[in-house]
């Protein structure tokens, strides 16, 4: 039902829920030439 297309969403395309936090971990080489993202209040 829903839930496995929630799932989906989530893990496919990287989408949240209004008042949920996102966090990505990524690797050390990759640290390096990682920018940094801006808090924003808009969740699309």
């Amino acid at each position: 039902g829903t839930e496995a297309l929630e799932e989906r969403a989530r893990s496919e395309l990287g989408m949240v829920k209004q008042g949920e936090v996102f966090f990505q971990v990524i690797g050390e080489a990759a640290a390096s030439s990682a920018v940094a993202a801006t808090p924003s209040n808009k969740i699309k």
